[in-house]
């Protein structure tokens, strides 16, 4: 009886183990995968992480990736992504960033960091293979399902890190913009981005100035190329 007792216990604990490896690299169910079952988004080890058939409906003015510094990898088999993060615990998301890119990973960083092999999925196409074209995003979800995203540092094991290593924020628009302003609530200006126009479905590149720390509810306003009135997206934050 004391080694069924025993025998059980350990198989529990396996399951305990097990449930909490599933529940980290649970897969979003409104995704349906392509047919190519090498790069189809899919479970896959400590994520999932794949291609997927077809876009989500998306708000026009909407935020795609958030790290410490750019994000660059080199396209070598041997490649690793390493991610780390301040926070102990928080959902990741990776996507691509051109509108027809129907790319996806899900993971969940703990211990903050996280380990993310690029031979498996991202070297299987061209224009993968490039960091410009994946977002990044990591977050926690307060008590009322309020996202409140973190920079993450994210780099391959064989490049050189960003220099600029402030806080990275990209946005994408499905319009044409011709003015692009944030700024933290509170302050009286929106800070203006320096350029005079920007192309839909191009990365709006914005650096959060150092001094900038904490919590903090981020406004941003942009104006249509082709209309009077302003695009509105807040962004909740922790520096």
């Amino acid at each position: 009886m004391k080694n069924l007792s025993f025998c059980s216990l350990i198989l529990i604990g396996l399951c305990c183990c097990f449930s909490d490896i599933m529940a980290q690299v649970q897969c979003d169910g409104s995704l349906k995968p392509i047919s190519n079952e090498k790069i189809s988004y899919k479970t896959r080890e400590n994520r999932c992480e794949g291609f997927f058939t077809s876009k989500v409906a998306s708000n026009r003015l909407r935020l795609v990736s958030f790290t410490l510094g750019d994000f660059r990898f080199a396209a070598e088999e041997n490649e690793i992504i390493e991610i780390q993060s301040n926070e102990p615990k928080l959902v990741l998301k990776a996507e691509g960033i051109p509108n027809d890119l129907f790319y996806r990973m899900d993971a969940e960083i703990t211990g903050g960091s996280l380990t993310w092999p690029v031979k498996d999925v991202l070297l299987q196409n061209e224009r993968t293979r490039l960091a410009r074209n994946i977002g990044l995003l990591a977050f926690r979800e307060d008590p009322v399902s309020h996202k409140i995203f973190s920079p993450i540092k994210a780099k391959g094991k064989h490049v050189a890190e960003d220099q600029n290593a402030l806080p990275l924020l990209k946005l994408i628009c499905t319009t044409s913009l011709v003015i692009v302003e944030w700024r933290v609530k509170g302050e009286e200006k929106y800070r203006r981005l320096e350029k005079s126009s920007f192309i839909a479905h191009t990365p709006i590149y914005i650096r959060i100035p150092a001094d900038i720390k904490g919590e903090k509810l981020l406004q941003i306003r942009a104006k249509e190329s082709s209309s009077i009135e302003w695009l509105n997206l807040n962004i909740s934050v922790k520096i």
